[in-house]
């Protein structure tokens, strides 16, 4: 019998349930949820742990040589001390004493069953264990990729005397703070390109193909239309076709060889795209307000990670006869606001910076006040760690809502391509959880201000 089915043998139901039912969270967030464990039989386990973990990972096979880096966010391990709170059991024969043969068994074996009538009871029902962490506030948005990912996941262990330990995994979407309107002076500006492609047959030369292509702006969210505008003069002896107005992302993944050697491998998709009408010889085409919308897709990770940069690009390309003309964009999780409102929300955020200070500074005299007053009673160490953990992971329930007030609530849509695979070799050292996970994106399909 496999360990799983072991395992499952006693269990009906081991998993995470996080309180936010998107599964979705802002750099800077707590992550609060539970563990829940529903046992149809008792079971005597040592302790119940559980990890909280955020890395990057590129891996790849180049010419029989396996290319691979890791970078880790962070990695937080801690026991949920949730067995203190289940009955002690102990084992039935002293593993130290009598002969060496008694009954039939060794002293071997008398303490091998010992050791697993030890630990604690965790008697049949449904048992929750409460749990929360901040996460940092400088983390990339998730992202899955064909040669790398940054995955964010929480583990929970359930440790078992002298036998398999019980894990279930649960994987979470981060979604990394990436304003545009730090950048605003340069994202808020128009892109414009000119070029002229010359025609031909061979040696014969057939014309020329002129292109204006123009965008509003360089900033852009998931769900936002891209506010452009194509012009083509069809100068040539040839008629145009398969013109078409795209949205590609290139990934770049960086890692090492096993000597150390930097190796990098780049991957280029269209992930929306609009078909346009063949422009006959002698003609001029203008495409005008064309509905090419950002489908949900990943931001930016540069520079919180050193391992995968990802770029978006708006394209005019065309099949026959060959050219392309592309203007870069930045895909952001925090929307470009109007010059007045970002004037205003920077005076407001100042404003709010320094009545926090002041408020922090009144708040730690009368937290030392306080101690003084009480310094004589003195609490159980359960109720000290909770008040510790409330302290660490004390952080605004919503960044955006601190940040921009007057930013609309956006919706979180899965990846557009769907599920990915997380079963593989390392991330499947697990008993229960999904096999697929789509990460989820800011989306907003109307911004108004």
């Amino acid at each position: 019998m496999s360990a799983r089915n072991q395992h499952e043998t006693f269990l009906e139901h081991f998993g995470i349930v996080l309180d936010n039912a998107e599964g979705v969270y802002f750099a800077g967030q707590e992550i609060a949820g539970k563990v829940v464990i529903e046992c149809r039989e008792p079971r005597r386990i040592s302790e119940l742990l559980l990890e909280v973990k955020g890395r990057a990972r590129t891996h790849w096979t180049k010419s029989r040589k396996m290319c691979s880096a890791n970078e880790t966010y962070f990695c937080e391990q801690f026991n949920t001390e949730y067995t203190r709170k289940l009955p002690k059991t102990k084992a039935e024969n002293d593993a130290g004493g009598g002969t060496a043969r008694e009954g039939g068994r060794t002293v071997a074996e008398r303490r091998r069953e010992s050791i697993k009538m030890m630990g604690r009871l965790l008697h049949v029902g449904t048992h929750e264990i409460p749990f929360s962490y901040a996460l940092p506030k400088s983390l990339p948005s998730s992202f899955e990729g064909e040669f790398g990912f940054v995955r964010y996941t929480c583990r929970a262990i359930c440790e078992s005397p002298w036998d398999f330990d019980t894990v279930c995994f649960l994987p979470f979407t981060v979604i990394g703070i990436e304003d545009l309107n730090h950048e605003a002076e340069l994202l808020s500006l128009p892109l414009e390109t000119h070029c002229s492609h010359s025609v031909g047959f061979f040696c014969l030369p057939l014309g020329s193909v002129s292109v204006e292509f123009r965008l509003a702006k360089g900033g852009l969210m998931p769900g936002e239309n891209v506010p452009m505008n194509a012009k083509v003069r069809n100068e040539s002896g040839r008629t145009l076709r398969g013109l078409e107005l795209r949205l590609s992302k290139d990934v770049v993944y960086k890692s090492k060889t096993f000597a150390g050697a930097e190796q990098r491998r780049t991957t280029k998709n269209v992930v929306e795209r609009v078909r346009l009408k063949k422009v006959p010889s002698g003609s001029e085409f203008e495409s005008g307000a064309l509905p090419l919308a950002v489908p949900s897709v990943p931001p930016r990770l540069a520079p919180k990670c050193r391992l995968i940069d990802i770029s978006y690009s708006v394209e005019l390309s065309c099949q026959s006869p060959p050219f392309c003309v592309s203007l870069p964009v930045v895909i952001g999780t925090i929307p470009l606001l109007p010059p007045n409102l970002r004037s205003n929300e920077a005076q407001n955020n100042g404003t709010n910076g320094v009545k926090s200070r002041k408020d922090d500074d009144e708040k730690g005299e009368a937290e030392k006040e306080g101690k003084e007053e009480k310094e004589e009673d003195k609490l159980d160490s359960e109720t000290e760690r909770n008040c510790a953990a409330r302290k660490r992971v004390r952080m605004p329930s919503s960044v955006l809502s601190e940040l921009y007030p007057a930013l609309p609530t956006p919706c979180f849509r899965a990846l557009f391509s769907g599920p990915v695979k997380v079963a593989d070799e390392r991330e499947r050292q697990f008993h229960f959880g999904p096999s697929q996970f789509t990460p989820k994106y800011p989306f907003y399909t109307d911004i108004k201000f």
